[in-house]
């Protein structure tokens, strides 16, 4: 995930769109990194959705 994501911020610009399908799955140990990641990708513009396999993460 870390190379899609080192690619997204190095090549994506204002008005491009990132989709994180199964975010939920997202490791413990690189949420932050990820998190870091998405605010530079915002910070240049690009539009970044997650989407989850299931609502349960979010109700449960």
């Amino acid at each position: 995930m870390s190379n899609a994501i080192r690619f997204a911020v190095g090549n994506l610009s204002q008005g491009d769109v990132v989709i994180l399908h199964g975010a939920e799955q997202v490791a413990p140990g690189i949420k932050q990194y990820v998190r870091d990641r998405f605010d530079q990708l915002y910070d240049n513009g690009v539009r970044v959705f997650h989407i989850y396999n299931s609502v349960d993460p979010w109700i449960g």
